[in-house]
């Protein structure tokens, strides 16, 4: 039998025997899915968005680093005169760097964002627009 132009070729189904038809009492089928269909850029944004979640839980590791490395300098480090500016000048820079990554790391832990789990992330791409922030 030859195929009619611009129509697939038909397959025959694939059969294994293995000699347990005997054996095989029942047979349940339980294949019932659920299909989403969207576009190539509302998955990307999606996904995107979901990304920038996860990198956002993280951004509290900088500040976080910079302000441990600047707690142990004040009890362990003498300030000197260094490149023309006077000492006290010094310490009142790291002071002001140390309060600059204080507030940094606080803004940095109130703006995580809970993390999206894959039925989230599923459910998002069913239901919202692609427009829409997640």
């Amino acid at each position: 039998m030859i195929p009619e132009p611009n129509q697939p070729p038909r397959v025959n189904p694939i059969t294994i025997d293995l000699g347990l038809n005997s054996l095989i009492q029942r047979v349940d089928t339980n294949v019932r899915q659920q299909i989403i269909i969207t576009t190539a850029d509302k998955a990307r944004l999606c996904l995107y968005a979901a990304l920038d979640r996860m990198e956002q839980r993280r951004a509290w590791m900088a500040p976080g680093g910079i302000l441990a490395t600047l707690v142990v300098i004040f009890p362990t480090t003498t300030f000197n005169n260094f490149l023309g500016l006077s000492k006290e000048y010094w310490r009142a820079l790291f002071t002001f760097a140390a309060i600059w990554a204080t507030v940094w790391l606080i803004r940095a832990l109130l703006h995580i964002p809970a993390s999206l789990s894959v039925d989230d992330i599923v459910d998002r791409l069913r239901t919202e627009s692609a427009t829409r922030s997640l």
